[in-house]
């Protein structure tokens, strides 16, 4: 099935909610998690789910992350029938088989080619990531349904939740002021982890957020209270007859203007079992013809999106700054004997990246079969040892992940490798890992992640990622040491060989941007919209500009340059009368 088709369908499907809704004295919705293209939950009962939600009335239904562990199969095809609104949102298994982790490939020209090629620079190509490409959604977004406030949740993999998203989510909630908000997540609220606990704090902050709403975990959770918030897990609190999603039952979230109420639907027995109720007074209103939805647009330098199918009437846009961090100095590298080095002018594509200079490396050695280490760069490193800023969830900055990209042009099907190794205070090797690749046509980009994730209670052990060449390796007992590390660009030359090559390191999970090292927020940004081009100048990390847009009729191209980071978060909000309804 064509991707593009599914870009129309779930713009069609996925909230009519204006129009689809005819009860107006309750908001009913369903939701589901952790589908695993039908590896986990099955076709058929999503088929049968669907069809019964309808009858009892449901608004929509939300997918809540990993939906899809790779392209195929996609149960984003149910979308083409479903009698009732899909909402579909990534969780941490989107990102498996991307490179970077960060979700994106490059769709550029797919799906019309029908490529389907993993791309770490996405961002430095100014492409599409991947949820926007099956979508038109950004991962971050809101909307208001009968005077209830919804929220999407950007989710990370092992950083759950960056700066940029809760500098959004906070400002998202004061603008929603006292209406009855439900977050709709994939990771649970509970993890441990410095990003899980700035995420609290947010919630906590605000008592109009009733309800959070998330999968990830494959079990069953008790309902747990954090703020005024009712946490609540797509298995419910139980499972039935010792069976969730098998023994064919759902979650149902019912509000009325008086109580909020969550539901276990058994559908072969056509039974509705209450799991809990709070009598409390909610923003609950009638259906209006015009509803507000908020979208959040993470871009890079000269990337384009575009506005969904809405019509928007009092629309703004707000822009966010975002900042960025590199530790490499690309100047500061250490040769091997034969290698010799020098910086030039960069060209062609290196130059259609954004990258202005790289280094060129030439051997003159003998030829050989042997792995030669011929540039490494040295540099400091800081693993966070305290678990309970690590977690699950990961830490906001330096601490979790270090994330090395080497760029490399040469002759075409050379073998190139990218070796990293961890050292201790002392010299000696804590880690190595490395990433091999064979050079095309243009530039090859070799991509590893390092770090520690600390599992939470009961798991006693910490993941360490990227050793010996494995992406990611259990049973850890103790937290990183390490206090260097070797970045190395590896080769098994001819006599005479030269490369073009550029190294960058990222002291969290990144988004692939190219800049000096240092840290950078958004600089000199201009956005084009409807026409019009508004200067944003430059921003640090989340300092924001606002500028009043009128009305956009839907379609509309965003167009983004940004110095710095070369990162900018761009809002657009205002109020539809066609819920993401289609043309």
């Amino acid at each position: 099935m064509n991707k593009g088709f599914f870009i129309f369908l779930l713009l069609c499907s996925c909230l009519a909610l204006s129009r689809t809704s005819t009860q107006n004295k309750f908001l009913r919705f369903a939701f589901q998690a952790d589908i695993h293209n039908f590896n986990r939950i099955p076709e058929a009962y999503l088929r049968k789910m669907l069809s019964d939600a309808k009858q009892m009335n449901c608004d929509f239904i939300a997918w809540l992350g990993d939906v899809m562990d790779g392209d195929e199969p996609n149960p984003l095809k149910l979308t083409i029938s479903a009698p009732i609104p899909i909402i579909y949102q990534h969780g941490d298994h989107e990102l498996f088989n991307e490179w970077g982790r960060t979700g994106f490939r490059n769709y550029d020209s797919f799906p019309q080619s029908g490529e389907k090629r993993n791309d770490p620079l996405v961002f430095f190509r100014g492409s599409m990531p991947r949820q926007e490409a099956l979508t038109r959604f950004p991962t971050a977004w809101s909307f208001d349904l009968k005077g209830i406030h919804f929220i999407i949740c950007f989710n990370g993999k092992d950083i759950v939740w960056y700066p940029w998203f809760l500098h959004w989510l906070e400002e998202d909630l004061k603008r929603a002021k006292d209406k009855t908000t439900i977050l709709l997540s994939h990771r649970p609220l509970n993890d441990a982890g410095e990003t899980a606990e700035a995420m609290r704090k947010i919630v906590e902050k605000f008592p109009s957020v009733r309800l959070y709403c998330y999968g990830h975990t494959h079990s069953s959770a008790p309902f747990l209270k954090i703020g005024n918030a009712l946490c609540v897990n797509a298995e419910a609190n139980s499972p039935y007859n010792g069976k969730s999603y098998e023994g064919n039952w759902y979650v149902i979230v019912e509000i009325t203007k008086n109580s909020i109420r969550i539901f276990r639907r058994i559908m072969e027995k056509k039974k509705t079992i209450l799991l809990w109720e709070e009598k409390t007074p909610n923003s609950l209103k009638p259906a209006s013809g015009w509803e507000e939805v908020n979208m959040a647009f993470l871009m890079s330098d000269k990337s384009f999106r575009f506005i969904p199918f809405l019509r928007l009437r009092k629309a703004k846009m707000r822009i966010y700054g975002v900042k960025a961090i590199q530790v490499l100095d690309k100047n500061k590298a250490n040769l091997r004997e034969n290698a010799k080095i020098k910086s030039q002018m960069a060209e062609g594509t290196w130059r259609d990246l954004g990258i202005d200079e790289v280094l060129r490396v030439d051997w003159e050695g003998r030829a050989t079969n042997d792995w030669v280490e011929m540039v490494c760069w040295e540099v400091p490193v800081r693993f966070e040892k305290a678990s309970e800023r690590v977690g699950e969830a990961g830490t906001l900055e330096e601490g979790t992940v270090y994330m090395p990209l080497l760029l490399v042009k040469g002759r075409k099907g050379d073998k190139v490798k990218l070796l990293i190794e961890c050292l201790r205070t002392d010299g000696s090797l804590e880690s190595r890992h490395w990433v091999e690749g064979i050079l095309g046509e243009g530039i090859t980009a070799l991509w590893a992640l390092t770090g520690h994730i600390k599992f939470n209670p009961p798991n006693p052990f910490w993941r360490w990622m990227g050793v010996e060449g494995k992406t990611e390796v259990d049973d850890y007992k103790e937290p990183r040491s390490a206090v260097k590390m070797r970045v190395a660009f590896l080769s098994q030359p001819k006599e005479k060989e030269s490369f073009e090559i550029i190294a960058f390191l990222y002291p969290t999970e990144a988004f692939f941007t190219p800049f000096p090292k240092g840290e950078w927020s958004s600089e000199d940004v201009k956005v084009r919209i409807g026409g019009k081009v508004f200067a944003g100048g430059n921003l640090a990390e989340g300092e924001t500009r606002e500028f009043s847009l009128g009305e956009l009729q839907g379609r509309e191209e965003i167009a983004l340059q940004c110095k710095g980071s070369k990162l900018a978060l761009i809002e657009v909000r205002g109020e539809t009368d066609k819920m993401f309804g289609g043309d």
